[in-house]
C-alpha cells in the first residue's frame, strides 16, 4: 500500500562490569539502572536517534524486537515516544510495560533467569491487546558453572525458546504468523545497523 514501517531490534547489555559504567558504551549497567528506575538512558536516546536517522518520524509505526536491556528500551518507546509501537516482542526483559489494548506484547521468559525475575511476575491483570501472551520455561534444568555466567539469560537460550514456541501449535503463536506474513509482503526492505557511543 505504499506505507513505510519500521521494525527495530534492540540489543541487550553490552558492558556488564559496574566499574566501566558511564563510559563510551551506552548499553551498560548505568543505563540498566536508569531504565529500571523509569528514567531515560543513553541507550534509549541512542535508539531514538537511530530510528530518526533511519527515517522514522513521530507517528510512524515502529515495532520492536528486543533482548534484556533492549526490553526496557522497548517499553519506553511504547509508552513514552512519539512513535506508534503496536507490536513488541521481548526476551528476558527485567520489566513489563503497561500497554494499551491496541498494543501487542509478546514476552519470552525463563523461570530461572535472574534478570527476567526482576519483573517480579509482571502485571497480575495482564497488559496489552488480547493477542498478547507470555511464554515461559525453565531455561536450564541442570546445575553447573553455566549458572554463574547467566546462561539462561543469554540470547541464544531465548532463541531456543522462541523456536519451541513456533513449533508448539499454540493458537496464540500461530496468530503471530499473520504478523510475520504481513511483514513478508513488503515490496522493499532496507536494513541498517547502528552503533552508538556515549560522549562526555
Amino acid at each position: 500500500g505504499g506505507a513505510t514501517r519500521y521494525v527495530a531490534y534492540v540489543a541487550g547489555t553490552q558492558e556488564s562490569l559496574p566499574w566501566r559504567s558511564g563510559k563510551s558504551e551506552p548499553w551498560d549497567m548505568k543505563s540498566n539502572i536508569e531504565l529500571y528506575q523509569g528514567r531515560a538512558s543513553a541507550s534509549y536516546q541512542a535508539t531514538v536517534d537511530a530510528l530518526g536517522a533511519a527515517g522514522a518520524r513521530p507517528g510512524d509505526q515502529v515495532d520492536v524486537v528486543a533482548h534484556s536491556q533492549g526490553g526496557m528500551i522497548a517499553a519506553h518507546l511504547a509508552m513514552e515516544s512519539d512513535f506508534e509501537v503496536s507490536m513488541q516482542l521481548t526476551a528476558g526483559s527485567p520489566t513489563e510495560p503497561t500497554l494499551g489494548e491496541d498494543q501487542t506484547l509478546i514476552q519470552l521468559r525463563h523461570t530461572d533467569d535472574v534478570v527476567s525475575a526482576l519483573a517480579a511476575g509482571g502485571s497480575a491483570a495482564g497488559t496489552g491487546s488480547p493477542d498478547s501472551f507470555t511464554a515461559s520455561r525453565e531455561g536450564d534444568p541442570h546445575d553447573g558453572m553455566q549458572d554463574l555466567q547467566l546462561q539462561t539469560h543469554h540470547l541464544e537460550t531465548y532463541i531456543e525458546t522462541a523456536e519451541m514456541v513456533d513449533a508448539s501449535g499454540d493458537p496464540r503463536a500461530e496468530a503471530l504468523d499473520d504478523y510475520w506474513d504481513e511483514l513478508g509482503q513488503a515490496v522493499e526492505v532496507e536494513r541498517t545497523e547502528y552503533h552508538a557511543e556515549r560522549k562526555g
